[in-house]
């Protein structure tokens, strides 16, 4: 008469019940094989949060830990959740809890809208005068470099009435004020 072998059942769980972690931060599971292997064996398991990475993970014992480092980038992003799948493989079946997940919160804060307004100085001069200064400025800085396009154009005032190539030339360009800054 031969012996009964059991059959190898491995499932996973988050740690800390998947309470969560913050972005940049490593969400850990433990896989469990019962009954416990008497040599290592290998377990497949899938990741999906907004990819897909597959990892291979040997258990000696009934429970191993495996862990999943999530990226810390400078996107406002909304929340999401790690999920740890066992897949199917050679040596075990894959358990009623096969795959257990691990809220990411996102660490970023949100872009906030500004509104800024561009001013420009008048300026005068005589006709013998060679170049007129005009100074740009914004209300407040910017949290972002701001770029103003500009063109001379004659004053639609008669009292004040001036001709392009006569009384000035006709000139167009770009004015940037970098972030922080208001001129």
């Amino acid at each position: 008469m031969g012996t009964l072998v059991a059959a190898l059942e491995v499932s996973i769980s988050a740690d800390n019940g998947g309470n969560g972690i913050t972005e940049g931060g490593t969400a850990s599971f433990t896989i469990t094989a019962i009954p416990a292997p008497t040599s290592p064996i290998t377990v497949n398991v899938g990741v999906t949060e907004t990819g897909d990475w597959g990892a291979t993970v040997g258990v000696s014992g009934a429970t191993t830990s495996y862990t999943v480092t999530t990226s810390d980038d400078q996107v406002d992003e909304s929340n999401a959740s790690v999920t740890a799948t066992v897949q199917s493989g050679s040596g075990y079946t894959v358990g009623n809890a096969s795959s257990a997940s691990v809220n990411v919160a996102d660490d970023d804060d949100p872009v906030v809208e500004q509104s800024v307004t561009v001013s420009i100085s008048d300026a005068s001069a005589s006709e013998s005068a060679s170049d007129l200064v005009f100074r740009v400025t914004l209300s407040e800085a910017s949290t972002m470099d701001i770029s103003v396009l500009w063109s001379t154009l004659g004053s639609n005032d008669p009292d004040r009435r001036a001709h392009a190539g006569q009384d000035y030339w006709a000139m167009s360009g770009e004015v940037r004020i970098r972030a922080g800054q208001t001129s």
